[in-house]
């Protein structure tokens, strides 16, 4: 069985513990996460949750 969802949101944060942009749009790099954001190439560079914890 395969699981599906819903993009609702994507955000952006612009420096280390600032705050998070919505967007419409963003490039994903392989091994570095969203191009601009300002954790690319950390541990945690994309993260996925449901709304319900949101």
């Amino acid at each position: 069985m395969q699981a599906q969802g819903r993009l609702e949101a994507i955000r952006i944060k612009r420096f280390r513990r600032g705050p998070m942009d919505a967007t419409e749009r963003a490039t994903l790099r392989a091994q570095r996460g969203l191009a601009g954001n300002a954790d690319q190439g950390r541990r945690r560079q994309v993260t996925l949750m449901e709304q319900e914890r949101w």
